[in-house]
Parts: C-alpha cells; sequence; structure tokens
C-alpha cells in the first residue's frame, strides 16, 4: 500500500529541477568570478592537508551535479541504475558537508589556538553526527525510502522519496554540530572582546561566524521543509544547502589565506587567530 501522494510528488520533482537548474548556474558564475582568486591560491598555496581538503570541498560539487544530471534525465531507468545513482549521490554529498564542516571545524580549533580540549571536543562531535546521520537512515520510523514509478511523459530520471523523520533526524546531527561550532566561536570573541575591548559585532565578524549561521540558517530550512511542507518527502533543498554549504566553507578558507599572505608573510591559515591588534 502506497503511503506517498503521486500528486505531490510530481510537483516536488519540479520544484526540484528549478532549483537544480538555478543551483547549476550559480555554482558556475560563483566558479568563474572567483577563477582569478582560486588561480591565486592554487600555485601560491603551499600544499598542506587543509588544501587538499578545500580542492576535494571545491572539485566533488562537479562529480554530485553531473550525477544528479544522469540521475535526473535518464530515460526509463532501471531500479538497479536509480539505486547505484541514488548511492552515488548519497556518497558524494555526504563527504561534501562532512569536508565543509571540517574547514570551518579547523578555523574553530585555530581560534581557541589549538586548544587540545576544543580538538577532542570537535571530534567527538564529528563522530557522534556522522554516526547519528548514517544511522538515522535505518531508523525504522515512518515510510520507507521508496523508488516509485511516474509517467514518463511528465518526468525522466529516478523518483526516490525518503522518510520525512529519516531527513529530520539526519539533518538535526548536523544543526547540533553547527550550533557547537557557532557557541565555540561566539565564546572565542567574547574572550577576545574583553582582552581587546573591541567591540563584539566586530570581533565576531572578523572569526567569521556569518559564514557558520548561514551554512546553520540553510540547514534548519531542511528540516522545516522536510516536516512540514507537502512536498512528497522528495528533498527539495538538499543540492542548494550542499552547495552553500562548500562556497561557505571554500570562500573563508580562501579569504583567510589572503589575510594571512597579506598581513603575515605566509602564516599558515590553520593557526591563525585573526583577533584585533
Amino acid at each position: 500500500m502506497q503511503d506517498w501522494d503521486a500528486d505531490a510528488v510530481l510537483r516536488s520533482y519540479q520544484t526540484r529541477d528549478y532549483i537544480g537548474v538555478a543551483i547549476t548556474a550559480f555554482w558556475f558564475y560563483d566558479y568563474m568570478i572567483e577563477l582569478n582568486a582560486e588561480c591565486t591560491f592554487m600555485r601560491h598555496a603551499r600544499l598542506r592537508k587543509t588544501k587538499v581538503i578545500y580542492l576535494l570541498t571545491r572539485l566533488l560539487p562537479f562529480a554530485a551535479r553531473a550525477a544528479r544530471f544522469k540521475y535526473d534525465l535518464s530515460v526509463s531507468p532501471t531500479l538497479t541504475e536509480c539505486k547505484r545513482l541514488s548511492n552515488a549521490m548519497t556518497g558524494l554529498t555526504t563527504l561534501i558537508v562532512f569536508l565543509a564542516e571540517v574547514l570551518f571545524a579547523l578555523r574553530t580549533y585555530a581560534l581557541w589556538r589549538r586548544s587540545r580540549a576544543v580538538l577532542i571536543l570537535l571530534i567527538v562531535s564529528f563522530v557522534v553526527a556522522t554516526i547519528g546521520s548514517v544511522a538515522a537512515w535505518y531508523i525504522p520510523v515512518g515510510a520507507k525510502t521508496t523508488i516509485i514509478s511516474l509517467p514518463r511523459s511528465s518526468v525522466t530520471g529516478c523518483a526516490i522519496v525518503t522518510s520525512r523523520v529519516s531527513l529530520a533526524l539526519t539533518y538535526s546531527f548536523l544543526i547540533a554540530l553547527e550550533m557547537e561550532l557557532i557557541t565555540l566561536n561566539a565564546m572565542r570573541g567574547i574572550r577576545v572582546r574583553r582582552e581587546t575591548r573591541a567591540r563584539l559585532i566586530e570581533v565576531l565578524v572578523r572569526h567569521n561566524v556569518l559564514y557558520y549561521v548561514c551554512g546553520l540558517v540553510f540547514t534548519i530550512t531542511n528540516v522545516i521543509m522536510g516536516v512540514v511542507e507537502n512536498y512528497g518527502d522528495v528533498e527539495i533543498f538538499q543540492d542548494l544547502q550542499i552547495y552553500i554549504h562548500a562556497i561557505l566553507s571554500t570562500r573563508m578558507h580562501r579569504m583567510l589565506w589572503f589575510n594571512s599572505e597579506h598581513d603575515s608573510d605566509g602564516l599558515d591559515v590553520t593557526t591563525a587567530t585573526a583577533e584585533p591588534q
């Protein structure tokens, strides 16, 4: 017995396709306008672990976008093909978000002057969030993830509906991790403000808190859309969140590198505190 609304699924796929086109245009536009800065960073930044993470976070979305096009444009795909494409996209998107959060966490770790306690806290949080998010897909709550058949005259590609409860639980772990990073940055900002007597808003801006907040807003939006709106259990804004996370984290990393090169003559971005002088 089906527990999904075919009309809602059709509406959701149409909406998701519109968003997908907009995301593709936005991603390439962002890449092109930042191409000069990208080339400068690639030529002059030293090859460290952070640069490898940056490159993966920057380039993997292209692979994810290619998989998405194959997923959406396949004509009469088989069940096996749909499952394979779905698993590939899930793996790529999970890896992109994980790497983006690692860049955010490295920034937080640097702001706390490589505190061992903060490092342990971040590692534990990442392990819990990762295991919890993966486990959420296997919790038998709500409708199961299902590959359905839709009229091929209306929709191409695979049609997969996912339990809203599983989606909400998955993103809830990510929300908890992002709130922890924001809290750590805010705490560090308050401490710096007391030491330097600078305005709190200036300290928070220099600590890149806005990047973290923007990422959190998109994660919360995913939860709200999955729980409240009637979109046939299709992940409407997942792709948007993935690319926004990748853009925010890589822009922040690149900006910090440029600032450290200008201000400190090559100070490694993972050790820069960016505190007011």
